[in-house]
């Protein structure tokens, strides 16, 4: 089977019907998860097992911003700047990444669990099941109370029916069912050991049992249908489409996507391969294709790491960074295509490329966006036209790959000393004779009004 680590992360060190992960590590119970010379250290070990130790999958957890917007609140100044540091550290994350030699192999995954909402503390509106008239804690057998807005309960043999009736419409913010009445949205209720009764609370609304024990500032685990429990997904690698923007989806399809770039078969599941697929490189099953890449997961406090994917909660994802300053945020994007030339081919063809990567930052003279005109065109070259039926306003930029003092752009003060430049051209254009094989290189199409990764 594939090498795989945790740090961190939860249920990483347990060991499941006899399997575990080749390195992990675990947290102590009073741990600091705060501590971001701790972070840039962690991240530093996680690198060391790729180089060093092989590994395909490693899943590295982040336990903020998530311990201080419980403490003080989702708006607070002080989930602000964790914000801040959470950002610093996925761009030394990134930077790490190209540090050392991993850009080419490894897809990062930012993505998270869950959102975060402000907890109601307004005296006499707040859900205290201890305060409701015609209820008793007597006529229970067993509770799972006080964790947020979500509770369970198994009333003793033949009280059901007067214990769901006195919490049914015992308070405006609490929704109480019978576990074959709960809503099928949440897919939570058919498992045999739920019990009998089951109830959550609004947005902002906290649960509280036998006394008030809960006084976090911050919640989550609310409905997942409030723009407050809402979580980013953000990925960046050899296997994604760079700046592609999606439709929102469910969390549950991450799982897939995981699977599908290691190159396994998943458990069953509720996710759907299909959802994702589109994010990359190619839309065709990879798992005949290739083998595994390496993926990187960072989670609203938690980071996977493998050859492919990161997770993150509420935050920016920042990209690189330069020593001491904090990562600039990732642009968004569209690739649309991609088209290669053979050798003394006629005409540029559309085929498929896969695992191109990204543009680089236009040289000195090509600002971006808005389309430019390719300069110092050469006899000889061929014919390259954008599909007109892609959508509109897009720009085309093509990958010159050339002796350094080659490729000239307009009011270009002096010519780009590199070997290889992206150039932004408009919908129909000429390519020079660059290189002795007469080819048409790379292309891509980003959005005009979208700008670099």
């Amino acid at each position: 089977g594939l090498k795989t680590g945790s740090f961190f992360y939860p249920g990483g060190n347990v060991t499941y019907q006899g399997e575990a992960v080749t390195l992990s590590r675990k947290e102590g119970v009073w741990h600091n998860y705060s501590d971001e010379q701790e972070w840039r250290a962690n991240v530093d070990t996680v690198m060391g097992w790729f180089t060093h130790e092989d590994l395909a999958l490693v899943t590295l957890y982040f336990g903020e911003p998530d311990s201080t917007g419980h403490k003080y609140g989702p708006e607070s100044a002080a989930r602000r700047e964790m914000v801040r540091q959470v950002d610093r550290t996925v761009g030394y994350l990134r930077d790490s990444i190209a540090r050392h030699g991993l850009s080419g192999r490894l897809d990062l995954i930012v993505t998270s669990d869950h959102g975060m909402t402000t907890v109601a503390k307004t005296a006499g509106d707040l859900v205290e099941l201890h305060r409701f008239p015609n209820f008793t804690f007597r006529d229970i057998a067993f509770e799972l109370l006080d964790y947020g807005p979500n509770g369970m309960l198994i009333p003793k043999e033949g009280r059901l029916e007067a214990v769901y009736g006195a919490l049914k419409t015992a308070h405006p913010r609490l929704h109480v069912y019978k576990k074959e009445e709960f809503p099928p949205a949440f897919h939570y209720a058919g498992h045999p050991r739920i019990t009998p009764l089951l109830m959550y609370s609004d947005l902002g609304y906290v649960i509280h049992g036998r006394v008030n024990v809960q006084f976090n500032n911050g919640e989550h685990g609310f409905d997942n249908n409030d723009m407050d429990m809402k979580t980013i997904f953000r990925a960046v690698g050899p296997s994604f489409k760079a700046g592609l923007e999606v439709e929102p989806f469910e969390s549950v399809h991450v799982y897939a996507l995981m699977c599908e770039l290691l190159g396994i078969e998943p458990e069953p599941n509720d996710g759907d391969p299909g959802v994702l697929r589109p994010t990359l490189r190619s839309a065709a099953p990879l798992l005949p294709r290739r083998p595994p890449p390496l993926p990187m997961a960072l989670l609203g406090a938690m980071v996977l790491l493998a050859k492919i994917h990161v997770a993150l909660q509420s935050v920016g994802f920042g990209g690189p960074s330069n020593a001491g300053k904090s990562p600039e945020p990732m642009k968004p994007g569209v690739m649309a295509a991609v088209s290669t030339q053979a050798p003394d081919a006629p005409a540029c063809r559309p085929q498929p490329l896969e695992r191109l990567p990204p543009p680089k930052r236009p040289g000195p003279g090509l600002q971006a966006p808005g389309p430019r005109i390719l300069g110092g065109m050469a006899p000889g070259g061929c014919s390259c036209t954008l599909d007109p039926k892609a959508r509109a306003p897009r720009q085309l930029w093509l990958r010159v790959q050339a002796p350094a003092g080659q490729v000239e752009g307009p009011k270009l003060a002096k010519r780009i000393p590199t070997a290889e430049v992206d150039i932004p051209v408009l919908r129909s254009l000429n390519l020079p004779q660059l290189d002795s094989s007469r080819r048409c290189l790379q292309q891509q199409t980003h959005d005009d009004n979208r700008g670099w990764e």
